[in-house]
């Protein structure tokens, strides 16, 4: 069965296409996108950046074509100026994508780097991803076992030594999707575990073999766990400090904790794009410093703290979008650390937190409860009257924590350092001091505080190194993501639990095929991980803001939780 980007493609167009194949059904019709806004073809109904005045030039839609959306696919955009953008995770270690899953290195890296395909999501609805071509322009499935990709033929690594400007054909691809999956320092080699060999049977074709069924894996393909970054730059030892790559924007230069430049690729396989000249991403470290270099014009898009939300909201001068989010309060309880193997002593530490209170603090009130898997995720989460059940542990009850505390041998509470981040503002500390002063205070447990920024509390939750607890981060794009956390070798398996009947049971739940089948197999597999709190406690989904001023038009921010930046290349600058 054949597949062709006509516009973004959901991701249960995808699957559904996965299944025809693994039907063996021939002939089917190609699948295109979602109806409506979702395809990104129909303009914007209103909306604030709507164009004024007829056309001059090519309108975006006919420049943009199939491989984005557009807010103003009548308008004409304009070229030329400085695009600056300021992360809201302010730290950057090093460039190399593989080694890190914090946000920021790879939302940097995907102005220089492709992907088989990068995503985006419907124009009213940052929950609704879609998928879009990159270097791939078509794929085939002729079973779930089997997935074969054609490439662009007139893509080029920018020409910087020493790559220097060459063709990327298929054996690059396969060289980037080997090195993800199997390279001991790749964090993703859990994710991208079911491939088992790839082929390139001419420069154009790439074809995926699969030990197993995986519904995540042509997303993945078009997330952070594929970057095609090429062999020589790898070889050259020098891949964490600079990005050459086929992508939009060419790397200049990077100043460390100050920016990162980048220029448009005069290069670059989709004509007419970018627009804008140069491209910075800003490392300023502090939110309100960042916060104030929005709302002054050094930076056109910035994530905006929840308590400024309603002042930009009614700034006339400022686009406002919000979408729910997993936030990165999650608590990791070490699974070496022989203080948490007991699961009441697990459970215990789950019931001595008022989640009522805990929403009050980290969203005003605004925030759903979490289970396995985000709230974000209909259809996949357990609904909030059952994770408040007397089944799960989410429901505060201080006496039964410490009946629990000491029939696990603990009756005066356990001691535990717990590790934060001191690079995530007011509101995150605010939520960690809570946490700490309400089980301190109980006697459940005496918690030591330990501050690092948020590189190095990464770098020791992905590797297990801290003692004790860890507040961190777990916030996955597909519903399917959240299980793997629970899996040995998981990205964001934080605890590092490894329990080999539990692997085999995610593994399971999926490789099951049937989309509905699937996610009942997944809710039972998320009762039983909560019955037991197996080894992290998850608290609250709430609502993010993300704003840009007016005169930076087509800016379609990505979905919730996928760390790219890709829409810089789709837009421009009024002012330019």
């Amino acid at each position: 069965m054949s597949m062709s980007w006509q516009q973004g493609m959901t991701r249960r167009g995808v699957l559904r296409g996965v299944a025809v194949g693994a039907a063996g059904l021939a002939g089917a019709a190609l699948v295109g996108c979602s109806s409506g806004s979702s395809n990104g073809t129909k303009p914007a109904s209103g909306g604030a950046n709507a164009p004024a005045s007829a056309p001059k030039g090519p309108t975006a839609a006919s420049i943009i074509g199939k491989n984005w959306g557009s807010r103003e696919p009548d308008a004409t955009p304009k070229y030329g100026g400085t695009l600056s953008w300021a992360a809201g995770s302010p730290t950057l270690a090093f460039l190399d994508p593989l080694q890190t899953a914090v946000s920021l290195p790879h939302q940097t890296v995907s102005n220089g780097y492709s992907a088989l395909m990068h995503v985006s999501r419907a124009i009213k609805d940052r929950s609704d991803p879609l998928y879009f071509p990159d270097l791939a322009t078509s794929w085939e499935v002729a079973d779930p076992l089997k997935m074969v990709f054609k490439l662009r033929p007139d893509a080029k690594f920018h020409n910087i030594a020493p790559v220097n400007g060459r063709l990327l054909t298929s054996e690059d691809v396969k060289y980037a999707i080997l090195r993800a999956s199997t390279d001991k320092a790749s964090l993703f080699k859990g994710n991208l575990g079911a491939i088992k060999s790839v082929d390139t049977p001419d420069p154009t074709t790439v074809v995926i073999n699969l030990k197993s069924f995986d519904p995540m894996l042509f997303a993945d393909f078009a997330g952070h766990y594929v970057w095609m970054t090429p062999k020589e730059l790898v070889d050259s030892g020098k891949l964490k400090e600079q990005i050459i790559g086929t992508g939009p924007f060419v790397f200049q230069r990077w100043d460390r904790d100050s920016a990162i430049q980048f220029k448009k690729n005069p290069d670059y396989f989709i004509k007419g794009v970018p627009f804008v000249d140069e491209l910075n991403v800003l490392q300023i470290a502090n939110q309100e410093t960042r916060t104030a270099a929005f709302r002054s014009g050094q930076t056109q898009i910035n994530s905006i703290p929840k308590a400024d939300a309603k002042a930009f909201q009614s700034d006339s001068k400022f686009v406002v979008e919000s979408s729910l989010t997993s936030n990165n309060t999650t608590l990791f309880m070490n699974f070496k650390d022989p203080r948490w193997k007991d699961e009441r002593v697990r459970q215990a530490l789950s019931l001595a937190i008022d989640m009522g209170v805990m929403n009050q603090i980290l969203e005003q009130g605004n925030g759903l409860q979490r289970g396995v898997v985000s709230a974000k995720f209909t259809g996949w989460a357990l609904s909030q009257d059952e994770l408040k059940s007397k089944r799960f542990f989410m429901r505060f009850n201080l006496q039964e924590a410490k009946q629990l505390l000491s029939a696990a041998g603990f009756p005066n509470g356990v001691d535990s350092p717990l590790l934060y981040s001191t690079s995530n503002g007011q509101e995150h500390m605010d939520h960690v001091q809570w946490i700490a002063e309400t089980w301190t205070k109980n006697g459940i447990n005496k918690v030591k505080l330990v501050g690092q920024d948020w590189p190095t509390l990464r770098k020791q939750q992905d590797e297990h190194t801290y003692d004790g607890l860890c507040i961190g981060a777990d916030g996955q794009p597909q519903p399917e993501l959240y299980l793997l956390d629970y899996r040995t070798g998981g990205s964001k398996n934080g605890s590092g639990i490894a329990i080999p009947e539990l692997d085999a049971d995610i593994n399971k739940v999926i490789g099951i095929v049937d989309l509905k089948e699937r996610q009942e197999k997944a809710k039972e597999l998320s009762r039983k991980l909560m019955e037991k709190v197996q080894y992290k406690i998850t608290y609250t989904d709430g609502p993010s803001y993300e704003a840009w001023s007016k005169d930076t038009h087509n800016y379609i921010g990505a979905p919730a939780d996928w760390y790219t930046t890709a829409a810089f290349a789709y837009t421009w600058l009024g002012n330019a």
